[in-house]
C-alpha cells in the first residue's frame, strides 16, 4: 500500500497540513478520497506481521518523563536552598532530599493512575462482554461498520 500526503504551506491561511489532513480525512469517511493528489512524500506502510512499536514503549514515556521532572524540581530546589546562603552540606542534604522524594513522589503517582487505568480496562472489557452477550446482532452490526469505514470488504455479520 502505498499512501502519500502533500506538505502544505504552514503559513496558517488555507492549505495547512492541518486542514489538508481534515479535508482527507472527510473524504476519506464519505470514500471519494484519491490519495494520488498527496505526492510530495510517498510512505510505504509496514507488512501487517511486522513487530509493533514495542511492548515496553509506556515505560520509557514514563523514564522521560520522569527523569525530566526529577531533575528540574530538584535544580530548582537546590538553587533555591543554595540562594538562601546555606553551607554546602545542608544544600547537599537538601538536593538528595528532594531527589528521593520526587523518586517515591512519581512511584505512587504512576502505581494509582496505572492502577486506575487498569480498572477502567477491566470495566470496559466486562461491560463489552455483556453487551456481545446481550446484544449480539447489534455489537455485530456495529463491528460490521467499524471495519466497512476502515476499507474492509461488507460482510454479512454471521461472516465476521
Amino acid at each position: 500500500i502505498i499512501v502519500r500526503f502533500s506538505r502544505g504551506g504552514g503559513d496558517g491561511g488555507g492549505g495547512g497540513g492541518g486542514e489538508a489532513v481534515s479535508s482527507a480525512t472527510r473524504r476519506c469517511a464519505s470514500r471519494s478520497i484519491d490519495l494520488s493528489e498527496y505526492d510530495d512524500k510517498t510512505y510505504r506502510s509496514r507488512p501487517a506481521f511486522a513487530e509493533h512499536l514495542g511492548k515496553h514503549r509506556q515505560y520509557w514515556r514514563d523514564i522521560i518523563l520522569g527523569v525530566n521532572d526529577g531533575l528540574v524540581s530538584t535544580f530548582l530546589l537546590v538553587a533555591g536552598v543554595a540562594g538562601g546562603g546555606l553551607p554546602t552540606g545542608d544544600i547537599l542534604l537538601t538536593a538528595v532530599a528532594g531527589a528521593v522524594a520526587g523518586a517515591v513522589s512519581m512511584y505512587a503517582g504512576e502505581y494509582v493512575a496505572t492502577k486506575s487505568q487498569n480498572e477502567v480496562l477491566t470495566g470496559e472489557i466486562a461491560l463489552e462482554d455483556h453487551h456481545v452477550r446481550e446484544y449480539r446482532s447489534d455489537e455485530l452490526r456495529e463491528l460490521s461498520d467499524l471495519l466497512t469505514l476502515i476499507g474492509l470488504p461488507d460482510r454479512p455479520p454471521g461472516e465476521l
